[in-house]
């Protein structure tokens, strides 16, 4: 199976239930420091700045889902979304 690299932005509190949806994981040490920083509740007001987290996954992502929870999919496989 193919392992996608894609990379999330946000400022409110890191989806967590959204690796286990996407089955995927942090890229490297530094973005799980970043994804774990921006751990908090859906409610919580934004966090200061964006924070951006580089994961992998296998199989396809779902950008539509990632944009429910208030974060972007701003690149695929180092190719930018917009």
């Amino acid at each position: 199976m193919k392992i996608t690299n894609y990379k999330v932005a946000g400022a409110h509190a890191f989806p967590l239930d959204m690796l286990r949806y996407d089955r995927a994981w942090p890229r490297t040490e530094m973005d799980s420091g970043n994804l774990s920083r921006a751990v908090g509740n859906f409610l919580d007001p934004p966090h200061e700045g964006i924070t951006e987290v580089e994961l992998q996954c296998v199989g396809p992502i779902t950008p539509g889902r990632w944009s429910s929870f208030l974060w972007t999919v701003i690149e695929i496989d180092g190719v930018p979304t917009k």
